[in-house]
């Protein structure tokens, strides 16, 4: 029966990431040596190691996972791949990925939002079926990569992360936060200003988008305290940069049916007067629904059709937090990060609490919320809640050419890897208070998908310096700017320079400059895998 294949499905996921944590847990301080390394399981690491092995059967490959699942936002972080457009859809990997998830539901279309357990299953399946080693719980270690000097380079020989030292003829850095990237080549975070690449896009925009109503972003009445999540003022003209990113969130897993809800639970430490500017925007808005105060989506092509991604709607007050609550993440710790992720956490899981229960909303807009909650069968170890924190932008490599707005209008290159066709998608970057009128507004968003069409990836955005290091690519930590990452961040998008990445690693000679890939055998590589190169 479909119940009877759900359960051996889960059964033998479950016996899959046992075997993992068992290679992970079995020598501390250990070495180990692959042809390739992969840092992080997110998409586009899964999509290089499938490629690399799919090129090069006989090489030896490895993903390096910092936290304990597999798949990244597609995954733990419940986003699937649904996020593509029909001017480009998904292809090669991407749907053996998608068809072994409609295999679960006996369907004969691809599944490209499924139940996360599964998502995250077929992936497991995936890298076992291509013989692939994947570790989990490994964070890398700050400057513990080994480099020495190359032909007025750099050749990487090493990194270390919590029990292991890693060796590898390529490096690869999949990871959202950059962790090994950062140790190889320069980078960078924030806006450009528009001057700096000639971008009409770039830097501080115009406000919005806009409140229903006036919401004062102080506390009133002699305390010119400012409300929590709203940041001090800023004098900063239209197209100047600074460096703020795209508000974080989680996308949890939501459902209106009762028999899969459970309510959304009131955080630790929790206190109402942290959401005063819910309430505040809540009355602004009358008597708002949960659709309109949160925006869920439904699943894309989830056969039975009953669960939500809780996903940012770029309104005024967005289920995304910004600004110092997420600043130190970018550069700080794993204790920072760690803190900036039950910092998010709270937010998110307080403002729906809020929403549902504190007695200054009103009756409807209650009602309303109460009849959602998270999926009772979802990330069941970690409350019904996403273990993977959606850093929707964070660092970005610096590499000799970097991919800006032009060369996105211009959407040719002889270096191509694969096409994009997503638009430019900014969110809201800063929620500030304006110093003439005492009231809040939002500031750096840009459109929604907007000025959509295919594009070529060039090889140069997954590729670092020339004079960083010869044998490493990245390619979550793109070397684009702002605006840019606002039309390529999209998993399956990713998940083609991942392949590129994967394809470049197989076929890479020793000691040579991963630059000097030969682009016509790599693009005639890429494209027996199903890659399209040109529009």
């Amino acid at each position: 029966s479909k119940a009877t294949v759900s359960v051996l499905y889960w059964e033998e996921s479950k016996m899959i990431v046992a075997t993992v944590l068992l290679q992970t847990l079995a020598v501390f301080s250990a070495v180990k040596t692959y042809d390739v390394v992969i840092y992080g399981a997110s998409p586009s690491g899964i999509s290089a190691a499938l490629s690399a092995k799919n090129v090069s059967a006989a090489k030896t490959v490895a993903i390096v996972e910092p936290t304990g699942s597999i798949g990244g936002m597609s995954g733990a972080g419940g986003i699937g791949l649904r996020d593509f457009n029909n001017l480009v859809p998904p292809c090669c990997t991407m749907t053996e990925w998608g068809m072994m998830n409609a295999a679960h539901y006996s369907v004969d279309y691809a599944v490209w939002q499924p139940d996360n357990f599964v998502g995250e299953a077929s992936f497991y399946k995936l890298l076992k079926n291509a013989a692939i080693d994947i570790f989990v719980n490994e964070e890398a270690l700050p400057s513990s990569a080994t480099l020495t000097p190359h032909e007025n380079s750099n050749k990487i020989e090493s990194f270390k992360t919590t029990t292991t030292t890693w060796l590898a003829t390529v490096f690869i850095d999949a990871s959202y936060e950059g962790l090994l990237m950062k140790q190889i080549t320069q980078y960078t975070y924030g806006r450009e200003p528009a001057s700096q690449y000639n971008e009409t896009f770039a830097g501080v925009r115009p406000r919005g988008p806009h409140l229903p109503g006036p919401v004062n972003a102080t506390w009133g009445a002699g305390n010119d305290q400012l409300l929590k999540y709203v940041a001090p003022p800023a004098d900063a003209p239209l197209g100047s940069g600074d460096d703020g990113v795209m508000g974080w969130s989680f996308r949890p897993c939501i459902t209106n049916r009762a028999s899969n809800r459970v309510p959304f639970p009131k955080p630790a430490n929790y206190d109402p007067k942290d959401f005063e500017l819910m309430r505040r925007y809540i009355e602004a808005a009358g008597t708002p629904s949960f659709q309109y105060l949160f925006s869920a989506l439904g699943y894309r092509s989830y056969p039975p059709g009953d669960k939500w991604d809780l996903c940012d709607q770029n309104s005024a007050v967005t289920s995304d937090v910004m600004d110092a609550t997420i600043a130190p993440y970018l550069n700080g710790t794993s204790s920072d990060r760690k803190q900036v992720y039950e910092a998010v956490k709270y937010y998110l899981q307080g403002f729906l609490y809020f929403s549902g229960n504190d007695l200054s909303v009103n009756e409807k807009t209650r009602a309303s919320v109460q009849n959602w909650g998270f999926c009772k069968d979802e990330w069941t170890g970690n409350g019904n809640f996403p273990p993977q924190l959606y850093i929707r932008e964070g660092l970005r490599m610096l590499g000799d050419h970097v991919f800006t707005q032009n060369d996105w209008n211009a959407s040719v290159s002889d270096s191509s890897v694969g096409l994009g066709s997503w638009g430019i998608d900014i969110h809201v970057v800063h929620r500030r208070q304006d110093p003439a009128t005492n009231l809040v507004y939002d500031e750096g968003f840009f459109g929604w998908n907007s000025g959509s069409h295919k594009y070529q990836l060039p090889f140069s955005l997954i590729l670092p310096k020339r004079v960083s290091a010869v044998n490493f690519m990245s390619t979550v930590a793109l070397s684009c700017t702002h605006v840019t990452w606002a039309c390529l961040r999209e998993e399956p998008t990713l998940w083609k320079l991942g392949m590129a990445a994967g394809t470049a690693a197989a076929i890479y000679t020793p000691n040579t400059f991963m630059h000097d890939t030969p682009i016509a055998k790599l693009q005639g590589l890429l494209k027996e895998q199903g890659i399209t190169l040109d529009p």
